[in-house]
C-alpha cells in the first residue's frame, strides 16, 4: 500500500518508513512538494483524508509518523512541505507568503488529488494555515486539530 524507503531516525536509531515525496505545480511558477496516500476505499467504508501542515522550522518530515499510523488503518494523508521548506517554492519576497495565497495553494493541491474535504491538522505556525483554510473553505473541511498554538483572529494586515 505504501511506497516506501527504509531509513534510521536520529532520535531513537531504529527503522522506520520514509515515504516517498511527490511535487505538484500548483500554478505555472510555484511548486509543492508533499506526501499523499490515498485513503482505502472499499465502498462501504471509504474512510477520511487527513491535511497536516507543518511548523516552524520543521517539514513534512515530522508527520512521518502519524501518516504510517493512520494510513495503516486506512485513512488518507497528505503533508506538503509549505512555502519555504523542502524542494517546495522558496520566494525571496516576504509578499509571496501571503496566508490567503498559500490556502489557495493547498486548494489546488487537494484539487489535482480529487479530494473534496479534509480533517486539517495544524502545527505551531502551521496551525495559522490550518485556521485559515477552515475560515476561507469550511466546505471543504471535515473538522480542525490546532497543536501547540492559539487562534488568531485574521487581521488587515494578514501575513
Amino acid at each position: 500500500m505504501l511506497d516506501t524507503v527504509h531509513g534510521i531516525t536520529s532520535d531513537q536509531q531504529q527503522p522506520c518508513s520514509i515515504l516517498k515525496t511527490q511535487n505538484y505545480r500548483v500554478t505555472n511558477d510555484i511548486n509543492y512538494e508533499y506526501i499523499h496516500v490515498k485513503a482505502s476505499d472499499n465502498s462501504s467504508n471509504s474512510k477520511a483524508t487527513f491535511l497536516f501542515l507543518h511548523g516552524f522550522p520543521s517539514s513534512l518530515h515530522c508527520w512521518r509518523h502519524q501518516i504510517e499510523h493512520f494510513s495503516k488503518q486506512g485513512y488518507g494523508c497528505i503533508a506538503p512541505n509549505l512555502m519555504g521548506y523542502g524542494k517546495t517554492y522558496s520566494p525571496l519576497d516576504k509578499d509571496e507568503y501571503k496566508i490567503k495565497s498559500m490556502v489557495d495553494h493547498i486548494i489546488a493541491l487537494l484539487d489535482h488529488l480529487h479530494l473534496e474535504k479534509v480533517f486539517v491538522i495544524g502545527h505551531d505556525w502551521g496551525s495559522r494555515l490550518a485556521n485559515r483554510f477552515t475560515l476561507y473553505h469550511p466546505e471543504r473541511t471535515l473538522g480542525l486539530v490546532l497543536i501547540s498554538v492559539g487562534y488568531d483572529a485574521p487581521a488587515i494586515f494578514d501575513l
